[in-house]
């Protein structure tokens, strides 16, 4: 049976928000939404990100190029998720 109070939640207003401020913290963000999204889970899934991870400068990163590409290319997999 299922409870009352899941029966009354409104899933299209809930969602699970990370929030990834480096390269490592932007794949364990995808990696959850990856999850949320194999097992159904009802809410929406937002990441958030610097910007620095996109548009790194020479004093955000030893690569900037190289970080921005990984940034880029773990977002573009999960939007397709």
């Amino acid at each position: 049976m299922i409870p009352a109070w899941h029966r009354r939640t409104h899933w299209d207003q809930s969602a699970y928000v990370t929030y990834a401020t480096a390269l490592d913290h932007l794949c364990n963000s995808v990696m959850l939404a990856e999850s949320l999204h194999r097992v159904h889970a009802k809410p929406k899934t937002l990441i958030l990100y610097s910007s620095s991870l996109l548009f790194p400068t020479a004093s955000t990163s030893t690569a900037p190029a190289d970080s921005a590409i990984s940034a880029f290319r773990l977002l573009r997999h999960a939007e397709s998720a």
